[in-house]
Formats: C-alpha cells, sequence, structure tokens
C-alpha cells in the first residue's frame, strides 16, 4: 500500500470572481458572474498543491469561506503530521463538527475541509510525480464518458452543435422552468443530437414529490439516461423510494448529500446514479468511499462539479480512479475553467492574478 503521509508547512485561501457575457440561468436562480475559491498549500519538503472549495452560491460564497479556510482550518493542520489525506479529511471533521453545528453550517464547513483534502493529494501527487487518479488506487478505475452540463433551454443552439461537432455523445439539460419549456427544449435537444446520444435532464430540486412523477412522465419519451435531483434532496427517503418506483428514467443524486448515510439512504430508495461532489462534501477521500458503496450496491458513480479548473481536474481524477460511468463537464462560460483539457499550473497562477478578490 502506498504511503500517503505528511506534514503541511503553508497553505492559502483565494475567493475568485469573473465576469461572464451571458448569464447562467437554473431553476433557482441566475449567475451573472462565475465565483469560485482556490486553495494552495505546500508541504513540509517544498510540495504544493492546489484544492477548490464549492463557491458558486450565493455570490459572496468565497470570501466567508476563505476566513473558515484561514482563521479556524489553519491553525488545525498547519505544523501538524498526518497519516493521509483521509486522515486530514477525518480529523479536521471531527475537531470542526461542533462549531459547523453551532454557527448552522455543516455545509460550508464540509466544503472548506474538502478543499484543504483535495490540496493534499494535488501536493502528494506532485511530490511523487505520479498522475491524481493513479495515486487515488486503481480498485475502480474506468474512462468515464464526459458530458457536456449546464445547458439552459435558451443556451442549446449556442452550445450543442459545436460540441456535437468536436465528438461530444453526452449532454444535460437544465429543466424545471415549466412543463412547457421543458419540453420544447427537450425536443430540441435530442432533435440536435439524434437517438444515440446519451441526454440527461437536471431539474435542480424544481419538483415536488406530488407532481414530480407527472414532470418526469411528460419527458420520457425523449430516452432519458437520467433525471437528477428532481425533488429537494432533503426529502423524505420514502418520497425518492416512490418517485424511483414509478418512474421510467433512472433518478440520480448527490451533489446535495453529505456522509456515508446520507448515500446508503440513497442506494436504498433506488437512486442509480451516485454523484457526490468532491468540492462540497468528502473531498476525494470520502468520494472514493462513495464509488466503493455504488460499486458493491449495483449502482452507477458519476462525480457531479461545476467550478473552476482545479476542482475539474480533481473531480476527472476522482472519476477515472472511482469507476465512474460518466464525468461532468460545464460547458458553459466560465473564465475560472478555462479549456477543458487538463489545467497547468502555471494558468491557476495567470488566473488568480487577474480574478483573485
Amino acid at each position: 500500500m502506498t504511503e500517503l503521509g505528511f506534514s503541511i508547512s503553508t497553505f492559502e485561501a483565494f475567493p475568485l470572481e469573473a465576469p461572464i457575457s451571458t448569464p447562467r440561468r437554473n431553476a433557482f436562480g441566475i449567475q451573472s458572474a462565475r465565483h469560485a475559491l482556490f486553495v494552495r498549500l505546500t508541504l513540509e519538503g517544498g510540495a504544493t498543491g492546489w484544492g477548490e472549495v464549492f463557491a458558486n452560491w450565493p455570490a459572496f460564497a468565497g470570501p466567508y469561506r476563505a476566513r473558515v479556510v484561514t482563521e479556524l482550518l489553519a491553525p488545525r493542520v498547519v505544523g501538524k503530521a498526518f497519516t493521509s489525506p483521509a486522515d486530514l479529511w477525518r480529523r479536521l471533521t471531527d475537531e470542526t463538527t461542533q462549531i459547523a453545528i453551532q454557527c448552522g453550517e455543516p455545509g460550508p464547513f464540509a466544503a472548506a475541509i474538502a478543499g484543504v483534502e483535495i490540496a493534499s493529494w494535488s501536493a502528494l501527487a506532485s511530490e511523487r510525480a505520479t498522475p491524481l487518479s493513479e495515486l487515488l488506487g486503481t480498485g475502480g478505475r474506468s474512462a468515464p464518458i464526459p458530458y457536456a452540463s449546464g445547458i439552459a433551454p435558451e443556451a442549446i443552439e449556442a452550445l450543442v452543435p459545436s460540441h456535437l461537432e468536436d465528438g461530444w455523445t453526452a449532454f444535460k439539460l437544465k429543466v424545471g422552468f415549466g412543463a412547457e419549456i421543458d419540453r420544447n427544449a427537450l425536443k430540441h435537444l435530442r432533435d440536435l443530437v439524434g437517438p444515440e446520444a446519451d441526454v440527461m435532464v437536471d431539474a435542480n430540486m424544481a419538483w415536488t414529490p406530488a407532481n414530480a412523477p407527472a414532470a418526469i412522465d411528460a419527458l420520457a419519451e425523449f430516452d432519458l439516461t437520467w433525471v437528477e435531483e428532481p425533488i429537494r434532496a432533503d426529502c423524505r427517503p420514502e418520497d425518492w423510494a416512490r418517485l424511483a418506483e414509478v418512474s421510467a428514467s433512472s433518478l440520480a443524486a448527490g451533489e446535495n448529500l453529505r456522509g456515508r448515510a446520507a448515500f446508503a439512504s440513497a442506494l436504498e430508495a433506488g437512486v442509480g446514479f451516485l454523484q457526490p461532489d468532491p468540492v462540497k462534501w468528502g473531498g476525494l477521500s470520502g468520494c472514493m468511499e462513495i464509488a466503493e458503496m455504488a460499486r458493491e450496491a449495483g449502482a452507477q458513480f458519476a462525480p457531479h462539479f461545476l467550478g473552476g479548473a482545479v476542482g475539474l481536474e480533481a473531480t476527472r481524477a476522482l472519476a477515472e480512479a472511482g469507476g465512474a460511468s460518466y464525468v461532468e463537464i460545464d460547458v458553459t462560460e466560465n473564465p475560472l475553467r478555462g479549456a477543458f483539457g487538463p489545467y497547468d499550473r502555471a494558468e491557476v497562477e495567470q488566473v488568480l492574478a487577474k480574478f483573485a478578490t
């Protein structure tokens, strides 16, 4: 087994904001700029690593979560030794759970810890000159299919044809804007990509347990790979189970779940695709555990991500090492992500110089 011990000498947090020419829309809001929070840590031996903390919503999340990282997490890790990134994740979680509960913010704390954990994996990969996906392990290794995401109804014509020409074969559409808009948009997408492409939809929790069955049934003719977050992530397990039972399409969820128990409940309820987001909960260590859970249950693993270049690269490594069937690539405008290929560390420094707040 690979030795993964390390000690941290320094780390920093960089909240970022980048204007975009076309606002992004989903079922619960509009983004007029792209936001991210990057974390850089240095090991005692000098190797550096990058992590990312979820900071999409709200727009001011980055600066606040940067303070969680630097003022609450830093004193607990700088100068300390850890046996592995998983050890760091568990220790930080244990040491801050009481604070997170007291201030009513388990989510922001989990995301901050995840970003630090990802940075520790990145530093270890750099120190060992080993690809991150290989360092994570090879138990469930795969070559996941990249799918184009972030596509709202009004953006189909601008985004889909060019990606089809570039060879993309899977596309995810935002829905939850009303039955007529959803159906027309999905028909347009399916007509463009043809019957062989994989098509998914993401409702961003727009429907209720009462109206979700009819909403999903109205879209079933378009041969969907999955319906993502049709109802709220915190709905009762029996609501999810009932929906899975009557739905003609597989259900997908996970970006808004935290903890093994929540994912186990989703599996038991019949969710077919588990989608943990490594920059929101668990980092890479926790999400690798979810990948194993999915594999053992006969479900699909398809990690969620929508953010900057650092988190995208980590999610790709997670998808490969964890045996994912698909990996999410947001194809909408995002200066903090850059190109869709692997990022160069010099490129990240350029992003910091231009967009750090």
